[in-house]
């Protein structure tokens, strides 16, 4: 593997990644909190990459500041890449979802785990190749993948048990809370509602009316004085984060035409001008920030 040196911003800006033998990306993890993690293949780069490759990355709403993947585009072979993607899936019947194999210490998780990224990203990106390649093996593949967010954890699914909220990172452990992501669950907003306009599929619809209608009720658990959170424990967002959260926002906006979300994004990009990353730490220090949210 001949590694190239750019990190991967949408996970984390310590985070390397290469090219193997094959053509596929694999992230480099090196150590999270102590624990060895190295190199992995992960379905939510492989989406980045595809989605980029197909010039379909506006589909999932990927904002145009994220140069994840932008390096290794001439280097990856897209078409292994997909087919990697369909050979990994796996498949529960009426949808499928992919494995992360490796340990996420950040939330406690073991693998296997799973990711509404994962089955939002490469979803999109196998529909996209498929209707390229007219290849229905890799549409159908996709849309059991976006189905999955339609499907409850306790199910094997995406979505939460209690609401219409999606889990950017789950496990199978019952017992666990699981985080709200906020970047992670408005990007499957913005997939569902492309999987529902662009091919018709009302469930998709039906799930994202609900899901954009809740969304208004736990906006503010995120916004914070100096910084927007990154989740719903208390977890402040990165600038990157933060920049994510307004585009999501206006682009959500930009679809449905709903006041609060252009209100949210207008007041969300005025804390970007007073964003103060080192002051969200000491905040979560000294207070543990473990904000009330609708049980999920």
């Amino acid at each position: 593997m001949k590694p190239i040196v750019r990190p991967i911003r949408l996970f984390h800006s310590e985070l390397g990644y290469v090219v193997d033998e094959e053509g596929l990306p694999v992230v480099d993890y090196g150590r999270r909190l102590g624990k060895k993690v190295g190199r992995k293949r992960n379905p939510v780069l492989m989406g980045i990459v595809g989605l980029k490759a197909t010039q379909s990355s506006s589909l999932v709403g990927l904002p145009e500041f994220d140069r994840t993947g932008n390096d290794i585009l001439p280097h990856i072979r897209v078409e292994r890449m997909a087919r990697w993607l369909l050979d990994s899936s796996i498949d529960r019947g009426s949808y499928m979802v992919y494995h992360l194999d490796f340990p996420w210490p950040e939330y406690l998780l073991k693998p296997p785990w799973r990711s509404c990224l994962a089955e939002a990203f490469s979803g999109m990106f196998l529909v996209a190749w498929g209707t390229v390649r007219k290849d229905e093996r890799y549409v159908d593949c996709g849309l059991k993948h976006i189905r999955s967010l339609l499907v409850p954890v306790s199910k094997g699914g995406l979505k939460s048990d209690h609401s219409n909220v999606f889990l950017e990172y789950t496990g199978y452990e019952r017992r666990k809370r699981w985080p709200l992501v906020l970047n992670g669950h408005l990007y499957s907003l913005v997939t569902l509602f492309t999987a529902w306009k662009m091919l018709g599929i009302e469930e998709f619809g039906g799930v994202f009316e609900q899901a954009i209608a809740e969304l208004e009720g736990f906006l503010p658990v995120f916004e914070g004085p100096f910084f927007t959170y990154y989740d719903d424990l208390g977890n402040p967002a990165k600038l990157f984060y933060h920049q994510i959260h307004v585009h999501l926002l206006e682009r959500l906006y930009a679809l449905t035409g709903l006041p609060y979300l252009r209100a949210t994004a207008n007041e969300w990009r005025g804390i970007s001008r007073r964003y103060n990353f080192a002051l969200a730490l000491l905040m979560r220090a000294f207070t543990m920030r473990i904000p009330y949210v609708p049980r999920r």
